[in-house]
């Protein structure tokens, strides 16, 4: 069973005004486009990038810049997580996790890790029981693209 992980996906307003017989055509500014999340079904280009056998890979960089600020979705599994932790103070309610592409296998991962760092179970937007989140638990996680560390071999 797949934990759902929405990382930056703003609130919408949900309300329903049913005396409202006008519709309301939402705009966009005119250099402003409206552009899908994307996933491995909608994108080649991310669904061979969740594959990759090489962090090293040039590929994983070119994404990253043609389509940095852009949200994404797919399946992830985590691969390492633990209290998030200062110079003096471990904190027990924020965590720093490792996320890697695809069903969690402590053996073999493919695909770019993606780093979250200092994270409250809030912020992240799980859903459930967050007492239950654990190392190997297999997720659906939508992110925005920022950064990809080539160094750390990380999207951040």
């Amino acid at each position: 069973m797949k934990k759902e992980t929405d990382l930056d996906n703003p609130p919408t307003d949900k309300s329903n005004d049913s005396q409202s017989e006008t519709p309301v055509e939402e705009t966009q500014p005119k250099d402003q486009e409206t552009t899908a999340t994307l996933t491995p079904e909608n994108n080649p280009e991310l669904a061979n990038l969740l594959q990759l056998g090489n962090e090293f890979d040039p590929s994983i960089t070119s994404f990253e810049k043609k389509y940095h600020n852009q949200n994404i979705e797919f399946d992830a599994s985590i691969c390492f997580m633990d209290h998030y932790r200062s110079s003096s103070k471990v904190y027990k309610t924020r965590w720093d996790f490792l996320i890697c592409p695809g069903d969690y296998d402590p053996d073999s991962q493919r695909g770019p890790n993606f780093k979250l760092k200092n994270q409250s179970f809030s912020t992240l937007n799980i859903e459930g029981n967050h007492e239950s989140v654990k190392l190997g638990d297999n997720i659906r996680i939508t992110a925005r693209v920022d950064s990809y560390e080539q160094k750390a071999v990380f999207f951040i």
